[in-house]
């Protein structure tokens, strides 16, 4: 089956799956942002720390403010990559958690 909007054609099984794509991309895009937070420990040194955030941008940054301050954003994304990153950094012995942040991914 065809439908004409506009003097443009598409069949009905293009404008399901456009429309499909685009309510997922929305739910995406409103899912709340989490921070995975890494917290200050008294028995990992501060070369370990900044050696397992190597895969982030500022990891001296990250380590020098947990160290001073008691912690320190690791990242900010949606709740399931916090939850993976929060896991990898406690699988490396970190102590870290997450919560909901204010503001965009």
């Amino acid at each position: 089956m065809k439908l004409m909007v506009l003097e443009y054609e598409f069949d009905i099984l293009s404008l399901n799956m456009l429309f499909q794509s685009a309510s997922m991309w929305k739910s995406r895009k409103t899912s709340p942002p989490y921070r995975v937070i890494l917290r200050n420990d008294n028995f990992n040194r501060r070369e370990y720390v900044v050696q397992v955030l190597m895969k982030e941008a500022d990891a001296v940054n990250i380590m020098q403010e947990a160290h001073y301050n008691g912690l320190s954003v690791v990242i900010i994304c949606s709740q399931a990559d916090a939850e993976e990153h929060c896991m990898q950094l406690r699988d490396n012995g970190l102590l870290s958690s997450i919560e909901p942040a204010t503001g965009g991914c």
